[in-house]
């Protein structure tokens, strides 16, 4: 204490100033770091998260709309002209093609993410596949004039498969918390009842 007491009221000003403004310096550099930090959680989050959830949404839709394109040309069998069945066709075609273009954007960014894919990948897979031969017998016999046989194929073997792929592409299946999980980075899953 009696160096303290023996130093001059400048210099005990000057270390305490000094002690202020070194406290302040390190609190501004925990500040920037942890701003860094939520900044780069942030952009994860929407490169990855939002993102990849979009696509799945986009991918759902485009599903969907696949469906009722297959229903509106069973509908328009005999009544619509050929422009508007061309169109209903092309609609099939376009939206089932944006399905796994859609999913294959998020599954890219899943697998970025570093996590083991789950069981919905490959259901999803599988019955994308077994809907795209569904929809292709489904034209084809609709093209050769079996409308009925084609209306039978699609409310029977079709609608099953496409739900079932459905709910294994959308961002609320069965292991939603775990894709939401590895899209956010975080480290480990959270349960979600469908």
């Amino acid at each position: 204490m009696k160096i303290v007491g023996n130093l001059k009221i400048r210099t005990k000003l000057a270390i305490v100033f000094s002690a202020i403004i070194a406290v302040f310096v390190a609190g501004f550099a925990l500040v920037y770091l942890s701003l860094a930090k939520i900044n780069d959680g942030t952009t994860f989050i929407y490169t990855r998260g939002l993102i990849g959830t979009d696509k799945l949404i986009e991918a759902d839709r485009d599903a969907y709309q696949s469906s009722i394109a297959i229903a509106f040309a069973l509908l328009h069998s005999g009544a619509a002209d050929q422009a508007t069945l061309d169109a209903d066709f092309k609609n099939i075609d376009e939206n089932l093609g944006q399905i796994q273009e859609r999913f294959s954007v998020f599954e890219k960014l899943y697998s970025e993410t570093g996590f083991a894919k789950t069981d919905d990948f490959g259901i999803f897979s599988q019955n994308y596949a077994s809907l795209v031969k569904l929809t292709d017998k489904i034209k084809a016999l609709y093209k050769a004039g079996s409308v009925s046989e084609a209306k039978s194929l699609y409310l029977g073997e079709y609608v099953p498969v496409f739900d079932t792929m459905r709910f294994h592409e959308q961002p609320y299946g069965q292991h939603a918390g775990e894709h939401r999980q590895a899209l956010s980075g975080k480290s480990r899953p959270v349960p979600v009842d469908p």
